[in-house]
Order: structure tokens, then C-alpha cells, then sequence
């Protein structure tokens, strides 16, 4: 049980007390418009949640970014944000029929053991349906 704080939250003070790090980003060229392709493929919605709202909806790379040609339609699910950290982490994967696997921390959670079994919907121009043998890659990678 968490114990209750000595004193209020102080909303005066907004002094940044974080310690900062010098870091290496690389930059992901194309992501807007590789978002933006998959928005259009998907027609805005999450291809297993079925979620409409843009907002909550992340272009996830099956296969890992490495460079703009990573940002292929073939390459890329539209998800929720929740669903595509989860996709991300190896805790989800996609089996030869389409259908969602899920880790067994996953299959066993109230929140999201309803998905197992899914069939990813594609998009419906074909030639943009995601690569089979990237999501046999993704599988692979996260044991599922």
C-alpha cells in the first residue's frame, strides 16, 4: 500500500529537477507520411480494435524501423497506441492465419484476453496487406 505524501502537491513550483543526458536519436524520416499511408490503407482504423479515433492510432513497423525503406504500407500495421506498445514488446504476435496471439500475460488479463484469437483486418486494396513473412519474423522474434 502506498503511504500518503508529508505534504501537498505543490503547484508553484515548476522547477525542472530532472538530470539531463546527452543521447543519440535517430531520426525516422517518412514517419508522418508512412502514418499517413497507413491511416489511408486502414481507413482510419485500428486493424485489430477496430478504434476510429485518429488520435489514439500509432503506424507500428512489423519489422523494425531501419531506415526509410522500413516505412513500406507492407511493413506497417495501423494500431491503437496501447496495442501497438504491447505489439512492440513481443507480448502480441500474428500467426500464419491472421489470427492475434497473445503472451499469457496478456491472454490472461481481463483487458485484453477478449483479442485472442482476432483476425487482423487488411486493408482492402491488397497490394497493401502486411508481409507475411514479416509478421512470421515478428513472431519468432517474440516467441509467440
Amino acid at each position: 500500500m502506498a503511504s500518503a505524501p508529508d505534504t501537498d502537491f505543490d503547484t508553484e513550483n515548476d522547477a525542472d529537477l530532472r538530470q539531463k543526458q546527452i543521447t543519440t536519436v535517430a531520426a525516422r524520416r517518412g514517419q508522418a507520411s508512412f502514418r499517413a499511408s497507413l491511416l489511408s490503407a486502414y481507413e482510419g482504423r485500428c486493424c485489430i480494435t477496430e478504434c476510429d479515433l485518429v488520435d489514439a492510432l500509432e503506424a507500428a513497423h512489423i519489422s523494425p524501423y531501419r531506415g526509410s525503406q522500413s516505412n513500406h504500407p507492407q511493413n506497417g500495421l495501423l494500431l491503437r497506441a496501447d496495442i501497438h506498445t504491447l505489439f512492440d514488446l513481443g507480448l502480441m504476435a500474428v500467426d500464419q492465419n491472421k489470427k492475434l496471439i497473445l503472451a499469457p500475460p496478456l491472454a490472461l488479463s481481463q483487458a485484453y484476453s477478449s483479442l485472442t484469437g482476432m483476425t487482423l483486418r487488411e486493408p482492402s486494396d491488397r497490394r497493401l496487406a502486411p508481409s507475411r513473412e514479416a509478421l512470421r519474423k515478428h513472431r519468432e522474434w517474440s516467441g509467440l
